[in-house]
């Protein structure tokens, strides 16, 4: 996560969001943790799951390069997660078992393609050392303010 350019402005690409996005929802569930502390917060990394959001990448008016790498990505993508991925409807399952269980007690949890708790890695760790997940927080308030106004509140 670039914690010198938290919108990815400057920094925009298609991994440093993957990144970001998921180190901002762990900082976030961290926080509501905090904050709601007879709430278990799950952020699962499910591994690979058959959906059709590869299939539903635009071709429109992206020029034949673009087309070519689309058409490219969406028939790889759609080859592993055949081959590796378990179906929406299993993950769905898998997600509604956690939260229904008695293996996650409230708090916040980061967890593996495997149900089992993830390490944490040590961008998280010095994000959670350095307390972001209050920045983090007041990042998503502010955003979520900016785009609905008074309708937020």
């Amino acid at each position: 996560m670039r914690h010198d350019d938290l919108h990815l402005v400057q920094h925009w690409s298609p991994l440093a969001v993957v990144g970001h996005s998921t180190t901002m929802t762990s900082l976030a569930f961290e926080y509501l943790a905090k904050h709601n502390r007879n709430i278990c917060f799950l952020h699962v990394y499910p591994g690979w799951v058959r959906t059709e959001n590869f299939a539903r990448l635009s071709e429109k008016a992206s020029g034949l390069v673009w087309n070519t790498v689309v058409m490219l990505v969406r028939g790889l993508v759609g080859v592993l997660a055949r081959l590796f991925g378990m179906s929406s409807n299993d993950c769905g399952q898998r997600q509604a078992f956690h939260l229904a269980s008695s293996a996650f007690k409230p708090g916040s949890w980061q967890l593996t393609h495997l149900s089992e708790q993830a390490p944490i890695n040590d961008v998280l760790k010095y994000y959670k050392d350095n307390y972001w997940d209050e920045k983090i927080w007041e990042l998503t308030v502010s955003t979520f303010e900016k785009v609905l106004g008074d309708k937020f509140a």
